[in-house]
């Protein structure tokens, strides 16, 4: 497959969220409100009745998601609330147009509960991606979960378009049919990955190539339907512009607010 590390800029900013105080509402139990939700670019706690394809954005955003193949809204086994998103490796996926708001580049955090059912031959079992099939240029990043290596890695191109940089977190074997958190944050050349109460840092001080073009895929890299991914998806979360402490795992569902 396509692919394979920076000074911190005092100005960049860390958020911490803490899982400790919540509170319910509807059938969720809701994590207490964020300071850093400004920062949210996209938030999907993938609720809905089963079999739905709105997958609603509980960010400012709102951005709207394309169901593709049978990608879905299942309520069996959501890790919070009434539901998760269904992928079966074959074909599903959501995408998301470009949009700014969705390239991200030296201060990020991405997060996601995943129930995998079946992890993909080829190791690259892709959780969020925005990469092209063609030009070079524009090409961005892939969060994927190697089986193979039993590593969370995040890969992408550098500003120049032409390089690849890899970096991965420690490693942790993972099994089919548990939910796992997966996390990454980056702060300039820091990196801090958690998988499931794993922590591990990581340092790459390359830019990722940006301004893209592509759009964002939930399951999929891009073009390449080789390395879409079978499984459970539930409380996805991307913050940009925040590096947040990921150092422990959070016990109830992301706040909207």
């Amino acid at each position: 497959m396509p692919f394979r590390r920076t000074s911190i800029d005092s100005n960049q900013r860390t958020g911490f969220y803490s899982p400790k105080r919540s509170r319910v509402v509807g059938s969720r139990q809701v994590a207490a409100t964020d300071p850093d939700f400004a920062n949210v670019s996209l938030l999907l706690p993938f609720d809905g009745t089963n079999g739905g394809t709105t997958f609603t954005d509980a960010s400012s955003n709102a951005f709207v998601g394309t169901a593709n193949g049978n990608a879905q809204i299942s309520t069996t086994d959501p890790k919070f609330g009434t539901g998760c998103l269904l992928l079966d490796g074959t074909g599903d996926f959501i995408s998301y147009s470009h949009n700014a708001a969705l390239s991200i580049d030296n201060v990020f955090t991405i997060e996601a509960w995943v129930r995998f059912d079946v992890f993909n031959a080829d190791y690259t079992n892709t959780i969020l991606s925005k990469w092209g099939a063609g030009a070079v240029a524009n090409d961005e990043f892939i969060l994927y979960y190697d089986n193979s290596a039993n590593q969370l890695k995040f890969e992408y191109r550098d500003s120049n378009g032409s390089t690849y940089h890899a970096v991965a977190s420690s490693t942790v074997s993972l099994s089919t049919g548990t939910y796992y958190w997966l996390a990454v944050s980056r702060n300039g050349s820091s990196w801090t990955f958690n998988v499931n109460g794993t922590t591990s840092t990581a340092t790459n001080s390359s830019a990722i190539n940006n301004p893209g073009i592509y759009d964002l895929m939930i399951g999929r890299l891009g073009g390449y339907s080789l390395y879409d991914l079978s499984a459970k998806i539930d409380e996805l979360r991307l913050t940009k512009g925040v590096a947040r402490d990921i150092s422990s795992v959070p016990s109830a569902a992301f706040p909207t607010s």
